[in-house]
């Protein structure tokens, strides 16, 4: 686990402190300040590259929405189905009837995406906005449709899988039914 949310703010801190050094060294002609200087800015590239190779469990839950929306978009019943735990039948059934009765376009978006990890990083909690131009069975092309999700995971035998989904008003904290038209 990385010692800070991103590796940013101690790529900032080191790099930042490797600046001041290296003005202090140039104006003081002091080779030990400038070598210190530059062990700062390598410091910022190991930073980078260790932190590429980090992924923590809330990033792990993030790829998997992504890879969702994917798997969704391309109509792959099994691939979405193996995001949801087995357990909840009922949410099976409701990702299911979705995929068969909507086609997204490739021009959809994930955005406003957080996820926030709780009970020692066993559980999960997400939320994120999916705007996607869709056709629904009955309705036809329903257009560019805003939405918005809330969707709870658990960690089960190392995997993220996907325990309950709420979706919420595009505006306010309202909830709504998963397949209810927009308000």
């Amino acid at each position: 686990m990385w010692f800070t949310e991103d590796a940013w703010s101690p790529i900032f801190l080191f790099g930042g402190l490797g600046v001041i050094v290296a003005f202090v060294a140039i104006a003081q002609q002091k080779m030990k300040l400038m070598i210190v200087a530059l062990l700062l800015g390598i410091s910022c590239g190991a930073i980078y590259a260790i932190e590429q190779r980090i992924v923590t469990d809330a990033e792990q839950v993030e790829l998997q929405i992504y890879e969702l929306a994917d798997d969704f978009q391309r109509d792959d019943l099994p691939a979405v189905l193996s995001h949801f735990s087995t357990q909840n039948k009922t949410l099976l059934g409701v990702a299911t009837a979705a995929v068969s009765m909507a086609d997204i376009e490739e021009d959809y978006r994930i955005t406003d995406l957080w996820v926030k990890t709780k009970a020692e990083n066993t559980l999960a909690e997400s939320h994120f906005r999916a705007n996607v131009t869709a056709t629904v069975v009955g309705f036809g092309n329903v257009g560019r449709q805003p939405t918005r999700w809330k969707v709870d995971w658990r960690k089960e035998a190392g995997e993220w899988k996907i325990i309950e989904v709420t979706r919420l008003s595009v505006i306010g904290d309202d909830e709504m039914g998963i397949l209810d038209k927009q308000r």
